[in-house]
């Protein structure tokens, strides 16, 4: 399982983004907290078994009833669950988590490779997805985005405007073996 997580506190505050190897899930809670689905509003989608392959995975909260995941650019059906009408909340005292999940007291690490995480200011359409995907991004709409190309240590630069160094823990450095085989003409 991998996660990209906006905040410490309940999943019912900030935004997460599951990877696991046959399912996609982006949620957001509304920040009023509490375990119920009246604060949060959560997409699942089961896909095909990613196990030991390099896949681009996008997940887009563009407003309240509108959550999508993506596989190589490609829309992934899937089930809206959670009734909140209320916008994501969170507070700027939260920190991004990658690769950590707890659930029910239960944390779960990620076992696998990640190549890249990028971060947008804003929902991105699905031309957006495939034209962005396996190319080298820059621009002020990003809030993050981390390369991990780093050969050792335990930070990780953020090469959107923002510069928020990441900390590394328990990371394995390899070649990424990343690419875009469908995409020849990509730089990556």
């Amino acid at each position: 399982r991998s996660c990209v997580r906006q905040d410490n506190e309940s999943m019912h505050s900030g935004l997460k983004f599951i990877v696991k190897p046959t399912q996609l899930c982006i949620a957001f809670g509304d920040g009023t907290g509490g375990l119920s689905a009246a604060n949060r509003r959560t997409y699942v989608s089961n896909i095909e078994d990613l196990s030991g392959k390099w896949v681009y995975v996008t997940g887009v909260i563009e407003d309240q009833t509108t959550l999508e995941v993506y596989v190589d650019g490609v829309l992934k059906p899937g089930v809206l669950a959670g009734t909140t009408n209320l916008p994501m909340g969170g507070s700027s005292n939260e920190k991004a988590l990658t690769g950590l999940w707890n659930s029910n007291g239960v944390a779960y690490r990620y076992k696998g490779g990640i190549d890249e995480i990028r971060i947008w200011d804003r929902a991105l359409t699905a031309s957006q997805i495939n034209s962005s995907r396996c190319q080298m991004v820059e621009g002020n709409n990003l809030e993050g985005m981390w390369k991990f190309d780093e050969a050792s240590g335990a930070t990780t630069v953020d090469n959107s405007p923002r510069r928020s160094l990441g900390t590394l823990n328990g990371a394995r450095f390899v070649a990424s073996g990343a690419g875009c085989a469908d995409l020849p003409s990509a730089s990556h």
